[in-house]
Order: structure tokens, then sequence, then C-alpha cells
């Protein structure tokens, strides 16, 4: 069995999608190869740094009770913040991408690249 096809990570596909939309927006807006170079290749260092996944552990907790009803505790816990924390951490990088996005743009105009 040496058909192995490796597909690419999540981290891949996503910036791959991005770098698409960042080169047909810039595109559309006349904006030179040169700059288009530097804003999608600072936007992938800056990605690279801002792409993670978070997690969240207890090694113990501070009660006397069974395993089974600590494990059942957090995963009720997990169930109730999974949803509002995900949805929070995405809207903050959206912010921080698209600010730095911004700055990218505004650092080519005074560079002259735009």
């Amino acid at each position: 069995m040496d058909n192995v096809i490796n597909f690419p990570t999540k981290y891949t596909r996503d910036w791959t999608v991005i770098e698409r939309e960042l080169d047909k927006q810039l595109s559309e807006h006349g904006v030179s190869a040169a700059a288009k170079a530097r804003i999608v290749e600072r936007m992938k260092a800056f990605y690279e740094v801002i792409y993670g996944e978070f997690q969240v552990t207890f090694k113990t907790m501070p009660i006397n009770l069974p395993k089974e009803t600590i494990d059942a505790i957090c995963a009720d816990i997990a169930a109730q913040l999974r949803p509002q924390i995900t949805e929070q951490l995405q809207a903050l990088t959206y912010k921080i991408f698209f600010d730095r996005l911004n700055r990218e743009i505004e650092g080519c105009r005074d560079v002259g690249l735009l």
C-alpha cells in the first residue's frame, strides 16, 4: 500500500483561499504586482502567527469527586463554553487580520508602491 495521498493541512487550505481572494481583490483595485507580492508575503507571515488552535485542559479539580463525575462536569462546561469562545476568538482573529491588512496596504502607500 504505497499509494498514500497526502492532503494539504487545514492551515494550507485556509491560506490558499485567503491568498486567492487577496490577489483577486488587490488586482480588481489596480494594485501593482510589486505591492501585491509584498502584501501577500507579509500577510502570510502574519497569518502563520495568528493561526493556531487553543486547547484548555484541567489537570485536577480541587474537589473530592469521582473521576467520572469530574469528567462529566468538565464536558458540560466545555459544551456550554465552546461555541461562545470559538465565535469570539474567530471575531477577534478576523479583526486583527484585517487591521493588519489595512496597515500593510498603508505601508505600501508609504513606500511608494501604491
